[in-house]
């Protein structure tokens, strides 16, 4: 069942308990990194709520403003409630997200070099690690494999932009997105799929 799409313009619309007694995901309108969560709870089959924060006009004095008036991690005794998203992370993968998201804020034309120069040995170990079988973490998909996944498609949105083909060379790790595209089907067919923006109003990349 594709999430209940809640979009936050106003700190009052920014809960700080789940709800209707649903568990309820916070994080800005986009992509980022509350895009895993998204997708584990869609698998699990959770009915949930996705509330989704409009950071506003990043040239604006009050850009992020209500975020930072109403959201608060933790938990609360009504349901589950993670503006910070508290959860599990691939370090490889975490740390080739960062180094991907840093630039397409600050330079995106630093990435060129970095998909030329850097990426593929990244991405040989990602292969590596994929070898024959059907997920990168093992014989049945994880949320380490859906943090892979995103940053795979993030990769490929980029390489688009500036017109590199490193993801080509890779066609295992091409059969693993398109694999879990297929286990994530009905979410990313559902109203509910955010495919862009991958970054906040203020990014050189969206």
């Amino acid at each position: 069942m594709p999430a209940t799409v809640i979009v936050a313009k106003c700190a009052a619309e920014v809960p700080v308990e789940a709800v209707g007694g649903k568990p309820t995901t916070v994080y800005w309108d986009i992509c980022g990194l509350g895009q895993c969560p998204r997708y584990a709870l869609e698998l699990a089959g959770v009915d949930y709520v996705d509330v989704r924060v409009d950071a506003g006009d990043a040239s604006a004095p009050d850009y992020k403003a209500i975020w930072l008036q109403q959201a608060k991690p933790g938990t609360t005794a009504a349901g589950l409630h993670f503006s910070n998203l508290p959860y599990y992370l691939d370090a490889d993968a975490t740390d080739l997200d960062n180094a991907i998201t840093g630039p397409c804020y600050r330079d995106f034309a630093a990435l060129k070099p970095f998909f030329l120069d850097v990426l593929p040995e990244k991405l040989d170990a990602w292969a590596a690690r994929l070898g024959g079988g059907p997920y990168v973490t093992g014989a049945s998909l994880s949320i380490g494999d859906l943090k892979i996944y995103e940053t795979l498609r993030k990769l490929a949105l980029i390489e688009k932009a500036q017109g590199t083909a490193v993801l080509a060379r890779y066609a295992s790790l091409a059969a693993f997105v398109a694999r879990v595209d297929v286990d994530l089907g009905t979410y990313r067919a559902s109203p509910a799929f955010l495919e862009r923006p991958l970054n906040n109003p203020h990014a050189q990349f969206r």
